[in-house]
């Protein structure tokens, strides 16, 4: 057995690193079962893509580098993973969760596509899925 079942909760090794829970928080360790970085409290944390992940923090979502550091601090409602230098966020929700934008911001944090949509998906193949509330969905071209 590579690492053994000591967690409470986990994610897929991604880049070399996986996000694990434990009762002081989320962290992520490497293949062997080390810490790579340090626990911490925070509502999840996700794999690494393109060298960033995903890290909820007081409710808000923002992005981490593989030391751990803040790459673009926690202001999002909700945040999916960097693909091909972008990543979805939403801003604007209710206080509740419900409601709000969806736009596309750079590996800094700045908006590269507005948030207009009402949900999206991240991008592949140079594309990515994107709908209009009740309006109906199509696709934007990176």
């Amino acid at each position: 057995m590579g690492v053994p079942p000591q967690y409470r909760s986990v994610q897929a090794f991604s880049e070399g690193l996986a996000a694990v829970r434990i009762d002081e928080g989320w962290g992520y360790i490497d293949t062997a079962g080390a810490w790579r970085i340090s626990p911490r409290p925070a509502g999840t944390m996700a794999s690494f893509s393109d060298g960033i992940a995903v890290v909820e923090e007081y409710y808000k979502f923002g992005y981490i580098n593989k030391t751990g550091e803040w790459v673009v601090k926690p202001q999002f409602d909700s945040a999916l993973e960097l693909r091909l230098g972008l990543a979805a966020v939403r801003v604007d929700a209710d206080e509740r969760g419900f409601g709000g934008s969806w736009g596309f911001i750079d590996r800094q944090g700045r908006w590269a596509i507005r948030p207009v949509y009402g949900a999206v998906y991240s991008f592949s193949d140079g594309f990515a899925r994107v709908c209009f509330g009740g309006d109906g969905c199509g696709f934007i071209y990176r």
